[in-house]
C-alpha cells in the first residue's frame, strides 16, 4: 500500500472509531474489488467496525467484500477463468 493510500485510509478509520460514518462508493464495480476500498475494509475489520454493505448484482460478491478475505482480485480471477474453461469445454 502507497503512503498516500495508507495515510487517507488511517483517517477514515480515525473518524469511524470516533463515531462517524462514512460510505465507500465508487463510480464503477463493487468498492472493495480491485480498488483502494479493500484496504479500508480490511483494516476497519482490523478494528472491530461494524461494515455493512448494500448488495450489488449479487450476493456473494457482496458477502466476499465484506468478509476481508485476502486478495480478492485473485480469487474473482481464477473464479473467472474456472468459468471461462468451463465454457470452452461446451
Amino acid at each position: 500500500m502507497n503512503t498516500t493510500k495508507k495515510a487517507k485510509g488511517e483517517i477514515l478509520i480515525e473518524k469511524l472509531l470516533s463515531g462517524e460514518n462514512i460510505a465507500l462508493i465508487t463510480d464503477a464495480g463493487m468498492p472493495g474489488v480491485s480498488d483502494p476500498g479493500e484496504d479500508i475494509i480490511k483494516s476497519a475489520i482490523e478494528n472491530n467496525i461494524e461494515i455493512i454493505a448494500l448488495p450489488g448484482a449479487t450476493a456473494s460478491i457482496t458477502a466476499l467484500v465484506v468478509s476481508g478475505f485476502p486478495q480478492i482480485d485473485l480469487y474473482l480471477k481464477v473464479s473467472y477463468l474456472l468459468k471461462v474453461k468451463i465454457e470452452l469445454r461446451n
